[in-house]
């Protein structure tokens, strides 16, 4: 108990990400620590000095930057780190006796992905997993070991039940569901149909040219078939690599295509044109 009490006493949360962009997990990142702070939680950033979340958070949260050499963590703290920097820590970071935390956004990016599939390994993850372990089998190993290791020290969390299913599924484990979900801001309203006697949809999120891609085409078929009795309109709001592709393949013409909408229009257009939202990521 002395211990506990000590540990709480002494604990800062420590956000670590090298990104110099900005995506979902820098956003994360950003809402999680002034989520801590919040709460009364001492809290400090490790990021790049050019990066979009150092910029976001200057003068708000302490800042540490990794140009500036080995960063050296004090016992206490709890270090916040994507599981998908697990295999390069060591490049940043002294060792030291703080406790490390891996947050599994995008389980994808801890996939063992042989060079020699190329950009296959981005449409099965099936054909990825036995080539991986049959060409990198040592490798793939010890990945496992590592995602039970952590996953029995308590040390590794989720985003949801997708992201767990498939790391399992990938490296044939049964890590149990421990989720550390997308922290949001709810907004509660009531409203009816925009339209009486149809349905308006929207998709609102940036396009890559892969997950979200894949996703948006998928939906966007299913809409034609269901789209029979020209009862169901659909927006579609974001930008993106992906953005020319999808019109390309629909110029169905109960599909509009608007572009970034501006978070202070956002809001009012969705009350107004929406009834039902589909979103990936952080941007749901």
């Amino acid at each position: 108990m002395i211990f506990m009490n000590w540990w709480w006493a002494n604990m800062r949360l420590v956000f670590f990400n090298s990104s110099t962009g900005i995506g979902g997990a820098e956003i994360l990142n950003i809402r999680l620590a002034l989520h801590c702070m919040e709460y009364g939680y001492e809290t400090l950033m490790i990021l790049p000095k050019d990066s979009y979340t150092s910029s976001k958070v200057e003068g708000i949260v302490p800042r540490c930057f990794i140009e500036d050499g080995l960063i050296t963590l004090k016992k206490g703290d709890v270090l916040i780190a994507p599981l998908s920097y697990a295999d390069d820590l060591g490049r940043w970071f002294e060792k030291s006796k703080a406790r490390v935390l891996f947050w599994s956004i995008h389980s994808k990016n801890f996939f063992l992905r042989p060079r020699i599939l190329g950009r296959l390994c981005k449409y099965s993850d099936l054909l990825c997993k036995y080539m991986a372990k049959l060409l990198l089998s040592k490798k793939y190993s010890r990945r496992r070991s590592f995602l039970q290791l952590i996953s029995d020290n308590n040390s590794v969390c989720f985003m949801d039940s997708g992201n767990n299913n498939s790391l399992n599924q990938f490296y044939n484990l049964n890590i149990p569901d421990t989720f550390l979900p997308i922290p949001i801001t709810l907004n509660k309203f009531d409203k009816g149909s925009v339209n009486k006697g149809k349905i308006s949809l929207a998709w609102v999120g940036r396009i890559d040219e892969s997950y979200k891609y894949n996703s948006l085409s998928r939906i966007l078929t299913d809409l034609r078939v269901l789209n029979k009795d020209k009862k169901i309109s659909m927006h579609v709001i974001g930008d993106g690599p992906g953005l020319k592709k999808i019109k390309s393949k629909f110029n169905d013409s109960f599909i509009k295509y608007h572009g970034v909408i501006d978070s202070e229009n956002l809001n009012y257009f969705i009350i107004k044109n929406v009834d039902i939202g589909l979103s990936m990521g952080t941007a749901a």
